[in-house]
């Protein structure tokens, strides 16, 4: 009886042990290995090889997977492997440069021993696992697989919030010493946006989250205020975690613009953070930010100066980059560290572009910032680290708490700029912008005393009297929603004033860029007591 137990134990035991190899095996399968998005079997061009930036891995419901390390195998006709390693997801100047080289002569090439770590929902920790191999072929003549919208755009795209990748550990006050996505993007040609995400809390007990909430949409580059005030309640062992982050590209070249979701970014919270944000211990550990603006001229500060010269100098007035405008006046510096002082000169050339000699800088959105200096033989402009932070965060207060404490306050009017999105030509909103509008049906439920009128407005393409009653269609549906949601309408008003109300040069006849025309295209929320 006792020899009979033992061996329904280990029979039992190595049923235990089948069916555990069969979860992880199952588990491995749902990940797949693509070089950028070529998948297992596809054939590579030289272009597709020259325009290529990482491996992609794919699976697991969009779970967060990080590549730790990989192996890139190619083998010639006569059987001959050669190997290449590399640390990260980003393919290497070498593996690119053997791939290119060994072009006519491979027979296949293997990306192969693929270690990643996969980031486990229920558990909430990272696992390793090994990813399966990928066989590609070379072939020019080959069809194109991927569509250069999507999946080019995505491999230019780094992610991380403050200097933290995902996967990595940090202490709650270094993740909120900058709390901003810092965005790294290699295509020049692409301009990219984050549009919203959630903040995703961990179970927390009555006295940290009373209301249980589990999930806070934000809708700009830097937390909102009531997911920074929770994120400053994180204990070690817990995981800051963002998802569901919708980004949106738009290439300049072909003007097409799309919305993809990246994965989720998953920092550990520990007491000592793996990096110092900020710090310069390496460029990984350091803040890095753009800075792009335009250059305007003339009285009414609405001639964009086209081919200018842009220097940038730091501390030591060492110039570091130079750039050009474009058509809009627009220009972008790359990869600034948020801890250095930097100073932007334009040569004060003889330039008939020139008009009163006085150069205007803006936003890309066309808001004027500065008029310049001139200094010397140039015009300057100083930036301080304080402001390339608020540049990057775009910090706005949260519309819903902004709201409340105007109630509270003695102030008789308050005017907030909600991000109401339409689609081209149409009065339909979309699921983004009602998040927005509920907040301020959850404020106006909490003040009875508060009347809004809604005012809608549109940029200047396109006939005069068209954008008027488009704007005011707009509006209208703004109020049809909020009294849905069971405001009375007699707390409301609707107006719509088309192009009437210009916020910056892009008036009728002005070929203005999309980022400019965005501006004018806007719901204003006046309140009032």
């Amino acid at each position: 009886m006792i020899k009979q137990f033992h061996i329904m134990k280990n029979y039992s035991l190595f049923i235990i042990a089948f069916l555990l190899t069969i979860v992880v095996n199952a588990q491995n399968n749902e990940l797949k290995t693509q070089f950028g998005c070529y998948g297992n079997n596809d054939s590579l061009t030289i272009k597709a090889i020259e325009k290529t930036k990482a491996i992609q891995i794919l699976g697991n419901g969009n779970a967060n997977i990080n590549v730790k390390s990989w192996e890139l195998a190619i083998q010639v006709k006569k059987g001959k492997i050669y190997t290449f390693k590399a640390n990260s997801s980003l393919i290497t100047d070498r593996i690119r440069e053997e791939l290119l080289r060994n072009f006519k002569r491979a027979e296949k090439v293997m990306i192969q021993n693929v270690n990643v770590s996969v980031f486990n929902k229920k558990t909430q920790q990272y696992e390793d696992q090994v990813a399966p191999t990928t066989t590609l072929y070379m072939n020019d003549k080959a069809k194109k697989k991927c569509d250069e919208k999507t999946s080019q755009a995505k491999d230019d795209l780094v992610l991380k919030f403050s200097c933290f990748k995902s996967g990595e550990s940090a202490s709650v006050k270094e993740i909120l010493r900058y709390p901003t996505f810092t965005i790294i993007n290699s295509n020049p040609q692409v301009d990219i946006k984050i549009l919203s995400y959630n903040f995703v809390l961990p179970k927390m007990d009555g006295r940290r989250n009373p209301t249980n909430i589990e999930k806070i949409v934000n809708t700009t580059l830097g937390l909102n205020d009531s997911s920074f005030n929770y994120a400053t309640k994180l204990q070690p062992g817990e995981n800051f975690m963002l998802d569901d982050i919708k980004v949106e590209f738009y290439n300049r070249k072909t003007k097409a613009r799309e919305v993809l979701t990246a994965n989720p970014i998953t920092i550990s919270v520990q007491r000592n953070s793996s990096g110092n944000c900020g710090v310069a211990a390496g460029i990984d550990s350091v803040l890095v930010m753009e800075y792009s603006g335009k250059l305007l001229t003339g009285k009414e500060k609405n001639i964009p100066l086209k081919n200018k010269k842009v220097v940038l100098k730091n501390g030591n007035d060492s110039i570091i980059q130079i750039t050009v405008t474009n058509s809009y006046g627009d220009f972008t510096f790359k990869n600034l560290s948020a801890e250095e002082n930097y100073l932007i000169s334009i040569p004060a050339e003889d330039d008939a572009q020139l008009k009163d000699q006085l150069i205007h800088l803006a936003k890309v959105d066309g808001t004027i910032v500065k008029t310049l200096e001139r200094s010397g033989n140039a015009f300057v402009y100083k930036i301080l680290p304080a402001e390339l932070h608020v540049l990057a965060k775009e910090e706005v207060e949260d519309t819903e708490l902004k709201i409340r404490n105007f109630g509270k306050s003695s102030d008789k009017q308050l005017t907030v700029i909600g991000d109401i999105y339409y689609a081209p030509n149409s009065a339909e909103i979309d699921d983004k912008s009602m998040i927005i509008l509920d907040q301020i049906v959850n404020a106006m439920n909490q003040n009875m005393s508060l009347k809004l009128a809604i005012e809608s407005h549109t940029d200047a393409t396109g006939d005069d009297n068209y954008n008027l009653t488009l704007s005011g269609k707009r509006s209208q549906t703004v109020l049809n929603y909020l009294t849905s949601k069971g405001i009375a309408a007699s707390r409301l008003g609707a107006k719509g004033f088309g192009e009437t109300q210009i916020k910056n040069r892009c008036k009728n006849g002005v070929d203005c860029s999309e980022l400019e025309h965005e501006l004018n295209r806007r719901t204003e929320f006046k309140f009032t007591k």
